[in-house]
C-alpha cells in the first residue's frame, strides 16, 4: 500500500506540471531555476542594462558604440580632426552612406574642441604634420565651373555645421597659388554654419579666402574668427577673416579679430571681402549684430567690416547692414572706409566705426576715403557715426569724416568727429564729395565736429557744430529732436551720442 501511494504522488506531480505548461503562453518558456541559457536570455532583454554595448540614447535601434548620431538630432558627431576631414565625403546632404537609424540626416556637429596642433585630437596622429606644415588643411567643399565658365554648386557644402560653442584652433592653410580657401572652400545658400569659433588661424592663398569659407553663401550665426589671412594675388582677390566672397543669406552675431593682409587685392574686409548679389537668383543679404576689430590692408574697396558690394542691374534683392561696427585701422588706395570700402544699393543703419583710415595712394586719382564709408552709390545711411581720422595722400580726392564720395545717397541722423587731412577741393567734415542724378539727401539733422575735424565745410545741408554743442543734449531734444531715442543713447553733457542694441552693449562705445 505504501508503495502504491508513493507512485500515485509521482503521477500527480507529473500531471500538475503538464497542466502548468499547457496553460502558459505558447511563446513563453517555462522557467527552470538556475538554467544558464535562460539567465543569459533574460539579461539580453533587459532594457535597463548599464552595459555600454546595449546603450541606445536616442532609441533609434543602433547601439551607441556604433551610432554616429547618438543624440538623435540628425547631426553626425565630430570628435576628432579625422572625423572633420571625412565631411568632404558627404557634401550634398544625402546621408545615404551613413548609418543614422530612423533619424533624418541634416549635417554635422562638434562635440569637443579640436586643435590641429594637438596629437590627441587625431584618430591617426601621423596626419598632424600634414595639417600643420606644407600646404596644410584642404578645404571642405570645392568649386567647379560649367561649360559656360559659371560656378556650379554641385560640390559645395550645403548642410548644417553646428559648432555647439566649441573651438577649432590653429587651422593652417598655405596654398599661395590656390583660391577658395578656408575651413570650407565653398558653401551654398542651403548651408547653415553656427555657434563656431576658429582661433589662431593662419591662411595664405591667391584670390578668394576666408577663415570659415572662401566662397560663401547661406546662414552664418554666432561665429567667431581670430588670426591672419593673407592674399598673394595682385588681381581680383576677395579676402575676409570670416568669408572671402559672400553670395547672400544672413550673417548674424559674428565677429572677427586679427589681420587681413590683401596686398594689391581689390576687395578686403575684416568680416568679409566682397558681397555679390546674383540678378538671376535675387538672393538677399542681411548682416546684423556683427563686428570686427581686425586691421585691414588692401588696394581698393577696403573696409573695417566689409570690403565692397557688387549689385548688378536693377533687381529686387535687399542688402542691409545693421547694428554692426568696426574698430580696426584700415588702409588702401581707393574706396577705403572704417566700416565699408564701397557700397552699392544697400541700407546701412545703426552702425559705427572708430578705426583710423589711411589712404596709401600717391596720385590725384586715388581717394574716396571716409570714417564710415569710402564710396557709396544708391544707398541709405541712417543713425550711424564715425570717429576715426582720415589721412594720407594729400593730393588725393574725396575724403570725409563719415563718407568720402556719395552718389544718389540719403544720409539721416548721423555724425562724425574724426580729423580729415587732404586737399581743399573734395574734402568735407561729413562727406567729401556729393553727386546725384537728382539731389542727394543730406539734411541738416546730420552733423560733424568742427573742432576735432578741423574742417569748416561739408556737402549737402549737414551742420558743423562744436564739441560742446554735439555733447550738450542729454535726450532727444534740441539738435537731436528728430533722432530716435530707441536707437540712440545721448549720455551726459560730456559725451557724444552712442547707439543702443549693439554687440557688447553701450558702454563699450564710450
Amino acid at each position: 500500500m505504501k508503495t502504491d501511494f508513493m507512485n500515485f504522488n509521482r503521477l500527480l506531480a507529473v500531471l500538475l506540471i503538464g497542466i502548468a505548461i499547457s496553460c502558459s503562453s505558447e511563446n513563453e518558456e517555462p522557467m527552470v531555476p538556475n538554467d544558464p541559457d535562460q539567465m543569459e536570455e533574460m539579461d539580453s532583454d533587459d532594457d535597463t542594462s548599464d552595459s555600454p554595448e546595449d546603450s541606445d540614447q536616442d532609441n533609434d535601434g543602433i547601439p551607441d558604440d556604433e551610432d554616429i548620431d547618438k543624440d538623435g538630432d540628425g547631426l553626425i558627431e565630430i570628435a576628432s580632426i579625422n572625423a572633420l576631414n571625412e565631411i568632404r565625403n558627404d557634401l550634398s546632404a544625402s546621408g545615404r552612406s551613413l548609418r543614422l537609424g530612423k533619424n533624418d540626416f541634416i549635417g554635422f556637429e562638434l562635440t569637443q574642441d579640436l586643435d590641429f596642433q594637438n596629437p590627441n585630437d587625431y584618430d591617426d596622429p601621423t596626419l598632424l604634420e600634414a595639417y600643420t606644415s606644407g600646404n596644410g588643411w584642404e578645404p571642405l567643399g570645392t568649386t567647379e565651373f560649367d561649360e559656360n565658365g559659371s560656378l556650379t554648386t554641385e560640390n559645395r557644402f550645403q548642410e548644417v555645421f553646428e559648432g555647439n560653442g566649441f573651438t577649432i584652433r590653429n587651422l593652417y592653410i598655405n596654398r599661395p597659388e590656390q583660391s577658395y580657401l578656408g575651413l570650407f572652400g565653398a558653401t551654398t545658400l542651403d548651408a547653415d554654419i553656427r555657434n563656431l569659433t576658429l582661433e589662431s588661424i593662419e591662411i595664405t592663398g591667391e584670390l578668394i579666402i576666408g577663415g570659415i569659407v572662401g566662397l560663401g553663401a547661406g546662414n552664418f550665426e554666432n561665429c567667431t574668427v581670430s588670426g591672419t589671412v593673407t592674399g598673394t594675388s595682385n588681381g581680383q582677390a576677395m579676402i575676409g577673416l570670416l568669408i572671402g566672397r559672400y553670395e547672400g543669406g544672413n550673417i548674424t552675431s559674428c565677429n572677427t579679430s586679427g589681420m587681413v593682409m590683401a596686398n594689391e587685392a581689390i576687395f578686403a574686409g575684416g568680416l568679409f571681402g566682397r558681397l555679390v548679389i546674383d540678378p538671376f537668383l535675387q538672393n538677399d543679404a542681411l548682416v546684423t549684430s556683427c563686428y570686427s576689430d581686425a586691421t585691414v590692408t588692401g588696394e581698393q574697396r577696403v573696409g573695417g567690416l566689409l570690403g565692397g558690394f557688387s549689385l548688378e542691374d536693377a533687381i529686387t534683392s535687399t542688402i542691409e547692414i545693421r547694428n554692426s561696427y568696426a574698430t580696426g585701422n584700415v588702409s588702401g588706395e581707393n574706396s577705403v572706409g572704417g566700416l565699408i570700402g564701397s557700397t552699392l544699393g544697400s541700407t546701412i543703419s545703426s552702425c559705427y566705426a572708430t578705426g583710423d583710415i589711411t589712404n596709401t595712394g600717391n596720385s590725384e586719382f586715388d581717394g574716396d576715403s571716409g570714417g564710415l564709408l569710402g564710396f557709396a552709390f544708391n544707398a541709405t545711411v541712417s543713425s550711424c557715426y564715425a570717429t576715426g581720422n582720415v589721412t594720407g595722400n594729400p593730393t588725393g580726392s574725396c575724403k570725409g569724416g563719415l563718407a568720402g564720395f556719395v552718389f544718389d545717397v540719403t544720409i539721416n541722423t548721423s555724425f562724425s568727429t574724426g580729423s580729415i587731412q587732404g586737399n581743399t577741393f573734395e574734402i568735407g567734415g561729413l562727406t567729401g564729395r556729393c553727386q546725384a542724378s537728382s539731389p542727394s539727401i543730406i539734411p541738416s539733422t546730420n552733423y560733424w565736429d568742427l573742432e576735432t575735424s578741423s574742417i569748416p565745410f561739408s556737402r549737402g545741408e549737414a551742420q558743423g557744430l562744436t564739441t560742446a554743442e554735439l555733447q550738450s543734449p542729454i535726450d532727444a531734444s534740441g539738435i537731436y529732436g528728430t533722432w530716435d531715442p530707441m536707437v540712440w543713447d545721448f549720455g551726459n553733457n560730456n559725451q557724444y551720442p552712442i547707439l543702443r542694441n549693439m554687440p557688447y552693449g553701450e558702454e563699450n562705445q564710450r
